[in-house]
């Protein structure tokens, strides 16, 4: 929730020419607060990935190892299956 939060705010702020091929004018002070919450949604992002980890070890009753080959995994199928997918239709 936090993390979609923090995503969308630059967006709010500038709207949609934050992908413009000009970028808008900000301050330095507006570019310290971007920064800044890139760096806290990073974090949000990494907290979120230790949490689920640790949920996983306790849950499914596992060691680090096995934990994080049972999230990454799926993951790594699922990028694979989107890019197999996409990148014939994109020609990669």
């Amino acid at each position: 929730m936090f993390t979609i939060l923090f995503t969308v705010f630059p967006y709010l702020l500038y709207g949609v020419k934050i992908n413009s091929s000009s970028p808008p004018h900000i301050t330095e002070k507006e570019s310290y607060v971007i920064a800044g919450l890139a760096i806290t949604t990073i974090g949000f992002m990494l907290w979120s990935f230790v949490l689920n980890v640790i949920g996983t070890m306790y849950i499914q009753n596992f060691g680090i190892g096995k934990a994080l080959a049972n999230i990454l995994i799926p993951a790594i199928v699922f990028v694979a299956i989107i890019y197999i997918s996409f990148g014939r239709l994109l020609g990669l």
